[in-house]
């Protein structure tokens, strides 16, 4: 690990390069310290590295800048540029063969790099060009469509970029700050400043041009011209005869349509084919070369992402029933597996039945009677898919786990709704299991559950899989049904599906049907599972499928700056709830939640509402830390963290100082 410092010259070079009219933005983000991200606007050089130090090294924060230049946060406040942007990261492994592809590319059309920097994680690209200034809603449009042609230029020439980068608003880690995620200071490579900005502009028009001409509809069978080593290839590890269908869209030059889903599921199980036999890379590459030919749609770059999550073990097996599905919903000419090529599991799961199906009359729906179950009393149900949505520190997590001990235990949820005690099952995706533990220790002492034996089990972030993968999925069904678990928690969903595409109805719907409701018609389970927000904050990402698949459907709001949050009901099998607003005390011993009325908070807890001299405790405990500290230093310190502090003429809080000597003794 490197010492953890900056580089002063570093960050004042890349402070040049940026060349920013307006103030710089300045912005940090960080799961507990800026939940919400953190950004100041400044022109004064001296003022932003001084900034930019206290972030990075005092609070061990990372620390990006809004590369563009602009008048404050978004694309619509985005007032010009002078260069692209490119990014290719080694979050995963070293990709040199891809830097050296950029770069290649670039020479071939006597496109000039401005900056070269070692981010700590990857390489940043900055390719300037002449002033382009954004004086209107068109003009701004028609640099946003020459960043995506450079950014499917790119991606034509299979060279694996960030494409998330080429958003007009992106931040960018400031260069000679220490990156913390991956513990390296980062740096600047080179710099060119002897550049004709104009002819590299078009220079870089020319290179998006000669990408425009080339054909985009679809070629006859006759054109495609597939290299006689991938099937060699194939043939040498049975793929010809064991995964048949790889071997024959290769053979009959079979297009596989990029509006039928299918080029997802064809070019995913493709690579698990791969690199299941262990093929060298370069053999991989030759097959996948020729493969993509015929995959609309997709990249060889998205296939060697592929490849590597099959090879980390996030993807494991071939999905037989979604290709053979996939075949025929796109009539494709292939072969599919036989029945009994699915695995046994997957077959008990599904449990498919040959006679016909039962019809129910009038009088059977007379005879049913409706079940009055419930696992909260007015809040989840029996058999049950809940969706609770909410942006990065809003508490999801906090109040997820809240709940499941409230089922395992049989307490109260809230002190209030009534709850039927289950086995519950908590698959923590995100979080790292020292997060849990301490999460769940002072939820525990909160609640005042002594046991250590309440039927409440975790599927640790380690453990946490594609839930899609066949034998992951059986896997999974199985330990659920031995432990007769009854609730189920996925936190979040994203991690556990990674697989799918969050804007895809079809992929979101195949979700639902292939993992959530099979779980809940089979094994009576209620299933609660957590997602993030779109960009605006304000609605769940994705699909619409996402609410119309749910029972039930909840959105968590954090009020700002403040330790409550609000609970929005959506969607409910019984009508939806009122709004919901709770409050959550923090200490260093336990984490209690009150829920307030109109009147203010019911006292359902036993625990009192921390006083403002706990509430300072707490304050100095979790954000200055360092006792020695002078106390105008802390005053300093919680102001810029939001603290509010009222104080006398002297500038002096009594409550606060009281505070500052108790902590100071318990340290």
């Amino acid at each position: 690990m490197e010492n953890k410092q900056i580089n002063k010259q570093d960050i004042e070079k890349y402070l040049e390069y940026m060349n920013h009219k307006n103030p710089t933005e300045v912005i940090v983000f960080d799961d507990e310290k800026y939940p919400n991200g953190k950004a100041t606007f400044s022109k004064d050089k001296k003022e932003i590295i001084k900034q930019i130090e206290k972030y990075n090294i005092d609070e061990e924060v990372n620390v990006y800048s809004g590369a563009r230049d602009r008048t404050g946060k978004g694309d619509k406040n985005v007032t010009g540029s002078e260069f692209i942007w490119v990014e290719i990261d080694e979050h995963d492994k070293e990709k040199p063969e891809d830097c050296e592809r950029f770069e290649k590319l670039m020479n071939k059309y006597n496109i000039e790099i401005g900056m070269k920097g070692f981010s700590g994680g990857g390489y940043h690209y900055y390719i300037p060009h002449k002033n382009y200034g954004f004086h209107d809603e068109q003009s701004k449009q028609v640099y946003k469509n020459t960043l995506n042609l450079f950014r499917d230029v790119l991606l034509d020439n299979n060279i694996d970029i960030d494409k998330g980068v080429f958003d007009l608003q992106r931040v960018t880690r400031v260069i000679g700050t220490f990156n913390h995620r991956w513990n390296k200071l980062s740096k600047i490579i080179y710099i060119n400043k002897d550049i004709d900005k104009i002819q590299n502009f078009l220079n870089m028009s020319d290179m998006c041009k000669s990408y425009i001409k080339k054909p985009k509809e679809p070629k006859e069978k006759g054109e495609y011209v597939i290299e006689q080593d991938a099937f060699k290839i194939l043939e040498k590890y049975g793929i010809d005869k064991r995964d048949k269908w790889i071997y024959e869209i290769l053979k009959n030059k079979i297009e596989i349509q990029e509006d039928t889903g299918g080029n997802s599921v064809f070019g995913k199980n493709c690579a698990i084919a791969l690199a299941q036999n262990e093929m060298l890379e370069e053999e991989m590459k030759v097959v996948g070369r020729e493969f993509f030919k015929l995959i609309l749609g997709r990249s060889l770059a998205s296939f060697m992402g592929w490849i590597r999550k099959t090879q980390d073990g996030e993807m494991s097996t071939i999905n037989k029933i979604e290709i053979n599905r996939a075949i025929d919903e796109g009539g494709y000419s292939l072969s599919k597996y036989s029945n009994n090529e699915a695995s046994e599991e997957i077959q008990e799961i599904v449990k498919v039945k040959e006679h016909k199906l039962k019809l129910l009359t009038i009088r059977d729906y007379e005879k049913h009677k409706i079940s009055k179950d419930y696992i909260i009393k007015d809040v989840i149900y029996p058999s049950e898919i809940n969706l609770a949505f909410g942006q990065s520190g809003h508490m999801k997590s906090f109040l997820a786990l809240y709940k499941a001990l409230c089922i395992a235990s049989g307490r109260k949820y809230l002190g209030k709704f009534r709850t039927k005690k289950q086995p519950v099952a908590y698959m923590s995706a995100e979080n790292h299991m020292d997060t849990d533990k301490e999460r769940l220790f002072k939820l525990m002492r909160g609640l005042k559950i002594r046991s250590r034996k309440i039927p409440l089990y975790f599927i640790p972030r380690s453990m946490c899989k594609d839930v899609l993968e066949q034998k992951y999925f059986a896997d999974l069904y199985f330990t659920l049904k031995e432990k007769g678990i009854k609730v189920l928690f996925l936190d979040t969903i994203n991690p556990l599906t990674p697989s799918i595409d969050d804007n895809s109805a079809r992929d979101v719907t195949g979700l639902f049907n292939n993992f959530l409701k099979p779980l809940v018609d089979n094994l009576g389970l209620t299933i609660i599972f957590l997602h993030h927000t779109d960009k605006k904050g304000s609605d769940f990402l994705g699909s619409t499928k996402w609410f119309a698949n749910s029972d039930g459907v909840w959105r968590i709001e954090r009020s700002e700056l403040t330790n409550r949050v609000k609970i929005y009901n959506h969607k409910n099998r019984k009508g939806e709830q009122s709004v919901k607003e709770i409050q959550i005390n923090f200490s260093d011993k336990e984490i209690t939640f009150d829920l307030v009325d109109e009147g203010g908070i019911e006292k359902f807890s036993k625990k009192k509402k921390p006083s403002q001299k706990d509430f300072f405790m707490w304050k100095l405990k979790t954000i200055v830390k360092d006792t020695s500290l002078e106390r105008l230093k802390i005053y300093q310190i919680l102001k810029e963290n939001e603290c509010t502090i009222k104080t006398d003429k002297s500038g002096k809080n009594s409550t606060l100082d009281r505070a500052i000597a108790e902590w100071r003794k318990q340290e």
